[in-house]
């Protein structure tokens, strides 16, 4: 069930069981099915008051609820039900035609100002491959023979009695189980929760002076149960660099507890839960001569635990990036949150003789992603390439070492790269505010792009007999700015970004002992040109253009 607005009509609209509050007045759709229900089952357990029964027994056996359980489950009967018009027929939203007779339309009145919002909570569902994991990845009651064809008997064949295939050939297929853990071990917490949110929205319409409609809004989400992915095998940390605040490391590969087993993989909630918020304005006006135009602007700030990316439990795991350990990533700034987004749309609308004309043109301009600063290499020791890079309080802070070819010949010296890296903090927003400090993750903002779409239509109408007929041809010009140049609309990479990751350093120091460092690059000329944001051909960035042809009756 939902309670729509429609703002061209200035109504609202009660699709199914549901209601909602216009002024001081409160209009409901109820059922009429379930307020008869509700009638029989008080009337059964006021009887059952009566004849001597005490609240707290009907608390513990709601026998009002066991006698119209059997009209519950018959209740279907009469959803989205067009087969007659009987007074107990109720609609859903569940894919199928509804009967428009049982919408419930209010309208609402003065409209200078509309204030709608809502509060709940929601549930949702997760890649069910992180469920799939466990069975195939348990350790147990699993295994896997492989064959050449030379290797198989004469007489071997498909039978679909595969007990069969066992008892006939036992030698190949082994019936006792191996004695050795397997390398991958996934399994979900008894006690996991699907993911679920708490979400509440507010939104006001404005209407002002000379037809322009201003709409804000409002909404923000609380995590109540989210998702996240633990190695229950990693062991404690072998030490605590000197060099860097807290930063810990694992000595060579003595970071499992049971090395035969590298990753133990539970399901499970997260401890820490995230956020999201956002703020919306969207300006539009509509003129007589046929002209509609509109301007939005959003602000997101979204902050989670992981985004969990991967595929299987262990990608999963090991995708995340930390200071120290990948089981207590902290909650930071969500990968798929960009702070500010703009849109804009302008359309011109023409109707003439048995034909309507339709030129719009659409915008929108945003910060394509986010991303964290992290080291090319291994430096905590832990066996992943996910550590989030220190950025030191001076520039001699940080201890360079000399990047030598195969010839043992300098290729980038260390006094070089201490002050190549310590121009880039400099002019680096975010990192010349965290002096001293570690980045956190997903911290960092990608450049803006900016694409522009336009579609042109025209509409042909007949009316034969009493129905009216149409056909539209239409032009959609995707990323139009990018076919006149074609650096507009495309999107920009960095040359030292892998994924979601932009990698300035490696550490030149073995694991645990003291720090230093190198660039990663071979050369000062190299770092210069992989550290520059340059654009990419591709598809995404590339210029498209689709023709087509609706017929509507």
């Amino acid at each position: 069930s939902v309670a729509v607005y429609c703002h061209s009509r200035n109504e609202v609209w009660l699709i199914g069981d549901c209601q909602c509050k216009i002024g001081e007045c409160c209009f409901k759709n109820n059922k009429k099915i379930d307020s008869i229900l509700s009638e029989l089952r008080s009337f059964v357990l006021c009887s059952a008051l009566r004849d001597g029964s005490s609240i707290k027994e009907l608390q513990k056996r709601d026998i009002g609820r066991e006698f119209i359980y059997p009209m519950l489950k018959r209740q279907y009967l009469w959803q989205n039900n067009l087969d007659d018009n009987s007074e107990y027929r109720y609609i859903v939203l569940d894919g199928f035609p509804v009967d428009y007779a049982l919408i419930r339309i209010i309208p609402v009145g003065d409209r200078s100002i509309v204030l709608t919002g809502g509060t709940g909570l929601f549930t949702g569902l997760l890649p069910f491959v992180w469920f799939t994991n466990q069975p195939t990845n348990a350790g147990q009651m699993q295994n896997m023979v492989e064959f050449e064809t030379s290797e198989l008997p004469a007489n071997f064949a498909f039978n679909p009695n595969y007990k069969e295939t066992l008892t006939q050939n036992p030698d190949m297929f082994p019936s006792t189980p191996g004695n050795e853990v397997p390398g991958a071990i996934a399994y979900v917490d008894p006690n996991f929760k699907m993911p679920q949110v708490w979400r509440s929205n507010v939104n006001a319409e404005f209407q002002l002076p000379y037809g322009f409609m201003l709409s804000v809004g409002a909404m923000y989400t609380r995590d109540i149960y989210n998702v996240v992915q633990k190695n229950m095998n990693e062991k404690a940390p072998s030490g605590t660099y000197n060099e860097q605040p807290g930063r810990v490391y694992w000595t060579k590969n003595n970071y499992y507890d049971n090395p035969k087993t590298k990753t133990v993989i539970q399901l499970t909630n997260g401890d820490e839960k995230g956020y999201q918020y956002s703020f919306n304005a969207v300006l539009t006006k509509k003129f007589d001569f046929g002209f509609t135009g509109s301007f939005g602007y959003t602000y997101t700030m979204a902050k989670d635990m992981t985004a969990n990316p991967g595929s299987s439990a262990a990608s999963v795991w090991q995708n995340n990036v930390a200071v120290n350990s990948l089981n207590d990533p902290g909650v930071s700034y969500s990968l798929f949150s960009t702070p500010h987004r703009l849109i804009a749309n302008a359309s011109y609308e023409v109707a003439y003789a048995n034909m309507k004309t339709t030129v719009s043109l659409f915008y929108t301009g945003y910060q394509q992603g986010r991303f964290s600063y992290t080291y090319s290499n291994d430096m905590n020791g832990d066996g992943n390439y996910s550590d989030l890079m220190y950025v030191p309080a001076s520039k001699e802070e940080m201890t360079f070492v000399d990047i030598k070819d195969k010839q043992n010949n300098v290729t980038y010296s260390a006094v070089d790269q201490q002050e190549d890296f310590w121009n880039y903090v400099n002019n680096d927003s975010y990192l010349n505010d965290h002096k001293g400090q570690y980045v956190e993750r997903a911290s960092s903002l990608e450049p803006w792009i900016h694409r522009f779409d336009m579609k042109i239509a025209q509409d042909f109408y007949a009316k034969i007999g009493s129905r009216k007929y149409g056909i539209q041809v239409s032009l959609d010009m995707l990323n139009i700015g990018n076919l006149l140049n074609s650096k507009w609309g495309a999107y920009r990479s960095c040359g030292l970004q892998s994924y979601d990751n932009v990698r300035l350093l490696k550490t030149a120091s073995k694991v645990g002992e003291p720090l230093t460092y190198q660039m990663n690059a071979s050369s000062r000329e190299v770092f210069q040109k992989n550290s520059k944001w340059d654009y990419t051909a591709s598809t995404g960035s590339a210029w498209q253009m689709q023709l087509g042809v609706k017929f509507t009756f």
